[in-house]
């Protein structure tokens, strides 16, 4: 009666230390915290252990990859999409294509441009395209191009500059939560080095110039982001931030110490309106009203954007400066200006990807790395050549340009989660292999005595001083 209730007991006890033993190992955090559940991970049916060096573009965590010639930016549609600008001459650079990928990485549509320059396209959410060029033949008009999804030309907005002048657009466009579309014209004097206007537009979204407001700086480059409230925030000149209401109208500057350095320019803003700047060896929070909270120097130049996580805390690249003894990196700050964590994972250029699970992706020239919450390194990806761009859609799929010594360069399309090393999964789960082991040889040593009918009830109960009980 004892034995058989005592087997049943033990029976019970071993199968919910295996349940609790799986569950634990199989809720775990992505990118290599510990065990991943096979079925949650797009692609894998079982689960791979191996080491982070022997994955290769064909290998776990690749979905795809694509040659697209000399390409220069990722830019994301909503449906998982993606829109690549490369060069068809490399003499001239004056011709070029705008191609379109499905999330498959099928090649959808491509339209080609002659142009003096452009900036990267734009998705919108309804998945109408933006892009801004400068036409070849007429240097000082910009035309802003709106395309539907499928490659139909929607509108074009024109805008004229100076007489021998040439416009560059920015970098980037800017899309305001009612359709608004934000960017610069950088318009220089065929006979002056220096630009001699930054013109600011905005066109709405059936293709109409709402404003334009030109600025007279002091030093080329710019930096931009808007609000959901439709306010603009332009970085114009290296010590000058302008915030734009929603009809042009300047709401108020703010001057910093003057660096005549551009490097890692960038604006972003919080979860609260609090709006961060990076610029030099600075990163600067900033309240909606324009008051500086806080300003802190980083251990060398920003060569990145600024890419916020949970609770707005705040991650940027820096690169090597030899003369300080600082080796290129990753830098955490809290939402405070306190820093949290460096790592010197080498200096790249591409602006940091903070996931859902708040992994941060970051790469070196030629390595992506994920990082997790306290800085430690969770794994790594050689990519082959150097990553010049990352973007991550939102169902998680990170995407990456990399160029390689022929000039080529590969689009490839990743699902973000690398296998696991086996020291890595052992020292992950240690405490839970102790515990299934010792469990195991209780459970084992109780079962052999059980067969051996060892335990009995009444008299003849198992006696520890006798060993065994005597006939």
């Amino acid at each position: 009666m004892v034995g058989g209730f005592s087997g049943r007991l033990i029976g019970i006890s071993l199968v919910m230390t295996w349940i609790l033993l799986l569950s634990s190992s199989g809720t775990s955090i992505l990118y290599g915290a510990t065990i991943l559940p096979p079925t949650s991970v797009p692609g894998h049916d079982t689960l791979l252990i191996e080491p982070y060096d022997s994955i290769d573009p064909a290998g776990p965590g690749i979905i795809w990859k694509r040659e697209v010639g000399m390409a220069y930016s990722i830019s994301l549609g909503p449906d998982g999409s993606s829109y690549i600008v490369r060069y068809l001459d490399d003499d001239q650079r004056s011709l070029i294509e705008l191609m379109k990928y499905d999330s498959e990485g099928d090649l959808v549509w491509t339209k080609k441009f002659s142009v003096f320059a452009f900036s990267a396209p734009l998705a919108a959410h309804d998945g109408t395209i933006r892009f801004l060029t400068t036409d070849s033949s007429n240097r000082s008009m910009a035309i802003l191009h709106s395309f539907d999804a499928d490659g139909n030309i929607l509108w074009e907005c024109r805008i004229d500059g100076m007489e021998n002048a040439a416009f560059f657009p920015s970098d980037r466009l800017i899309l305001s939560a009612d359709g608004t579309v934000f960017f610069s014209l950088n318009e220089f004097s065929l006979y002056d080095p220096l630009p001699s206007n930054y013109t600011i537009c905005a066109v709405d979204g059936s293709g109409e110039l709402k404003w334009r407001d030109r600025f007279n700086p002091t030093f080329g480059n710019f930096a931009a982001e808007t609000d959901g409230d439709g306010k603009f925030y332009v970085l114009v000149d290296p010590d000058k931030l302008y915030c734009i209401g929603p009809e042009g109208d300047v709401l108020w500057n703010l001057t910093f110490e003057y660096v005549m350095d551009t490097n890692g320019r960038s604006i972003v803003i919080g979860s609260n309106g609090t709006v961060f700047v990076s610029y030099g060896r600075s990163v600067i929070d900033i309240s909606d009203d324009g008051g500086v909270r806080w300003s802190r120097i980083t251990p060398s130049r920003v060569i990145s954007g600024i890419a916020l996580g949970t609770c707005d805390t705040i991650y940027i690249s820096i690169e090597d400066d030899p003369f300080e003894d600082v080796k290129g990196g990753i830098c955490a700050f809290s939402p405070d200006g306190v820093m949290i964590w460096r790592e010197d994972i080498g200096q790249g250029h591409v602006t940091p990807i903070v996931d859902d699970l708040g992994i941060v992706i970051c790469c070196s020239q030629d390595h992506i790395y994920g990082i997790d919450l306290e800085g430690q390194v969770k794994w790594s990806y050689d990519a082959g050549g150097y990553v010049g761009a990352a973007k991550m859609t939102e169902e998680g799929i990170l995407l990456f340009l990399v160029y390689d010594s022929s000039s080529t360069t590969v689009l490839i399309a990743s699902d973000g989660v690398p296998v696991l090393t086996m020291t890595e999964w052992l020292s992950r789960n240690y405490a839970w292999i102790i515990l299934l082991i010792v469990s195991s040889a209780f459970g084992a040593y109780i079962a052999w005595t059980l067969l051996n009918g060892r335990i009995k009830s009444g008299s003849d109960r198992y006696d520890p001083i006798k060993k065994w009980p005597k006939k």
